[in-house]
Parts: structure tokens; C-alpha cells; sequence
């Protein structure tokens, strides 16, 4: 839609090709390529031909008032060459993308591509330029992402965050509330898996920290874990095995997701009926305070003993029970699936589930429940 007091920028890209242009397939264009680590979620399509590419590019400036024809599309042959051209109104400020848009895309799609310059946001809000970069730094107010030596772009759903925090400040509010309660607002798309792992890799634990508990927040533990953490970690693994050196990566992570979790809400139950301890010498304890934060959105609470738990500490802590006890252990690996603890709890009349691959091929009593996923562990604990 065109503005009455803003130019339009008419973009025509041209691009030369070796061979004819390819048939259409609207079919194949809906459903675009699929990610291995996020395949539930739509993946963003980039624009490859094979053969000889030649880029060339025509603007031209439309003033207010002028009608302009509507973006078009045409294959014309020239010296060899197949001539590929598209036009594409933009208003001055925003960026030209040369991904098009997916036939059939949502509204929400726009709404969350980045396209507006700081500056042009300044003049749509009324608030300063400096102030919105303060605001982007200090509290994750707008662009989430950021590559250095490219300007931030604002989204809409960055615009209206924005705009909500502006009207919140002019009511009194706090700036650090406000944009608390404007981010709170913001309901993500979905999971962005790779604005993730790129914050990973920044060791930009703000950022990661900022998304991870923006998806908590709206989608859940459940969600959050299975379709974004899990994940981010699989994309760093893959690369690891690559002979990527990135360890650090996966360590920085794995702190930013457990102190997103920790912040959740601890359930008030004394004693707690579910006690989740890592055994001895077991370290990984992620996956026990995802448990922990997904029984608490459901109102039940749990004692968390954490990692490397004596199998004594932990049979006195059932022993502190008077009420029958769940206990819920975890082993990453076959060397901490520890037989003894398992008999242990046993013996001291609580109910035990086990988790992690550790005890994939391990011989477990009749009475020990094996669960192999976040929402299997859930559903057992809070059903039983």
C-alpha cells in the first residue's frame, strides 16, 4: 500500500540463465524445502539456479499520487541468455529481500520479516533514535538478531512492541516494566531454531536468554523443549561432528536453557510427592529441570537434588517422606546408570522412573518405569 507523503522505490532484478526457465510448481513452491533438525516448522527458501548467473539491477522512484503497476514476473531471451525479471515496490527505508514471498504465505509471515531501518521506525513511533537503541540493548526491545557491520531492521511485530512500550512509558510505567509487559504481549511465530543457535555461537547469552524465555512463556516447557531446544542442540552436535570446535557453544547454551528454566516458577508442595536427581558421577541435569518447570505449569511440584546425587543423600531424602514417594533418575550414559541406586529405591518402598539413553540396555526390575521423552515422563507423573 503506498504512503501519501513517502516516494516508492520500484526494484526490477534481472538474472541471467544458461538454461530455460523451469516450470512452475505452485505445489512445491507451498511446501518449500524442509530442515532435518525443525522439520514440523516451515523452513526459509533461498533462490539457486544451476548454470551461469548474472545479476543486474534497475530502480527507479515512483512519486506519491502515481499509480504503479502491481509486481510481475516474465522470462524474455536474449543473446543465449534467459532473461529472468521481477519488480518489487518497497518504500523508502525498507530492504529488498530477493527471497519472494510463498504463494498461500500468512499475514504473520510479513509481520515478521525485518524490513525497517531504526530511523524510519524513530519517525513512525515518535521516539527518538538513540533512545530505541538503548531500548533494543538494555531490554530486547526490537530487532532480536544482529550481524555486525549490517544495520538492525525492524519487523512489525518488532514496530508494534515498540509502539506498546512508548504508550506504556507515557502512562508512568517503568521503562524495565514496560518492556516487560510489551514483550510479554509479543506472541512468537514459532520456534526460529537458527536465530538460536547464531546467538549460541555468538556467546551471546542475552539474546538466547531473551528467546528461550519468550517461547516458555508462550508455548510452554513442552514446546519450548522439543521444538526449539532440542533442536538448537542437534544443529550444534551435527556441527561438532563435522570437526567443528564449538564445545563452548554447547556448555553456553546448556547454562543460558537451565537458568531459563530455574526462573520458573518453583510449585508450593512440602513435601514435594516427586524427587529428580542425576545418580553419582552424573552430570547432566537439563533435562530433569525441564521436568521440574513442565510439573510445575501443571501444579505439581518436585524436589530437585540435582547432579552427581550419592545413592545415599537420595534414599535419605525418600526416607524424610512420610507419604509414598515418585523417584525420577537420570543417566546420560551406560557408566552412570547405576543398578545399585535402582535397587536401593527400591527397597525403600518408592516408586522409581528412570530416564536418559544411559539406561537404554540396561536390565531394570519389573517395578522401575523407563520413560524416552520430556512429555512421556509428564504424562506418566502427572496421570499416576
Amino acid at each position: 500500500m503506498l504512503t501519501k507523503d513517502r516516494p516508492v522505490v520500484v526494484v526490477e532484478v534481472f538474472d541471467d540463465l544458461n538454461r530455460p526457465p523451469p516450470v512452475q510448481d505452485d505445489a512445491a513452491d507451498d511446501r518449500g524445502p524442509q530442515s532435518t533438525a525443525a522439520s514440523q516448522w516451515p523452513a526459509s527458501r533461498s533462490l539457486s539456479h544451476a548454470g551461469r548467473l548474472r545479476w543486474s539491477v534497475s530502480v527507479s522512484v515512483t512519486l506519491p499520487g502515481v499509480p504503479i503497476s502491481s509486481p510481475s514476473a516474465s522470462f524474455v531471451h536474449r543473446n543465449n541468455y534467459w532473461r529472468s525479471s521481477r519488480s518489487y515496490s518497497v518504500q523508502v527505508g525498507e530492504s529488498v529481500s530477493q527471497t519472494a514471498r510463498r504463494k498461500g504465505a500468512r499475514p504473520d509471515d510479513d509481520a515478521q520479516l525485518p524490513r525497517y531501518t531504526v530511523g524510519v521506525v524513530a519517525d513512525r513511533v515518535g521516539v527518538p533514535v538513540p533512545t530505541l537503541r538503548s531500548w533494543n540493548q538494555r531490554y530486547g526491545v526490537g530487532p532480536t538478531g544482529h550481524s555486525p557491520g549490517r544495520h538492525r531492521l525492524y519487523s512489525e511485530a518488532d514496530i508494534a512492541v515498540v509502539e506498546l512500550m512508548r504508550k506504556l512509558i507515557g502512562e508512568g510505567v517503568n521503562p524495565a516494566s514496560a518492556a516487560r509487559t510489551a514483550l510479554d504481549a509479543a506472541v512468537p511465530t514459532g520456534p526460529d531454531v537458527a536465530s538460536l543457535v547464531a546467538s549460541a555461537f555468538k556467546l551471546d547469552v542475552v539474546a538466547a536468554g531473551r528467546q528461550l524465555d519468550r517461547y516458555l512463556r508462550h508455548f510452554g516447557v513442552v514446546d519450548t523443549w522439543e521444538h526449539l531446544v532440542r533442536p538448537a542442540f542437534a544443529a550444534i552436535e551435527g556441527r561438532q561432528h563435522e570437526g567443528e570446535g564449538c564445545v563452548d557453544v554447547e556448555h553456553a547454551l546448556s547454562w543460558t536453557v537451565s537458568r531459563s528454566l530455574q526462573r520458573l516458577p518453583i510449585t508450593p508442595e512440602v513435601p514435594p510427592s516427586i524427587i529428580m536427581a542425576c545418580g553419582e558421577d552424573e552430570t547432566h541435569t537439563l533435562a530433569l529441570e525441564a521436568l521440574r518447570g513442565a510439573l510445575g505449569e501443571r501444579d505439581r511440584g518436585a524436589l530437585m537434588l540435582g547432579a552427581d546425587v550419592p545413592s545415599t543423600a537420595l534414599i535419605d531424602a525418600i526416607n524424610r517422606h512420610d507419604a509414598p514417594v515418585t523417584v525420577v533418575l537420570w543417566a546420560q550414559t551406560r557408566r552412570t546408570a547405576d543398578l545399585v541406586t535402582v535397587k536401593a529405591v527400591i527397597g525403600a518402598d518408592a516408586q522409581l522412573v528412570v530416564g536418559g539413553p544411559g539406561w537404554t540396555s540396561a536390565r531394570l526390575p519389573k517395578k522401575v518405569v523407563r520413560v524416552d521423552s520430556l512429555r512421556a515422563a509428564l504424562r506418566y507423573l502427572v496421570e499416576s
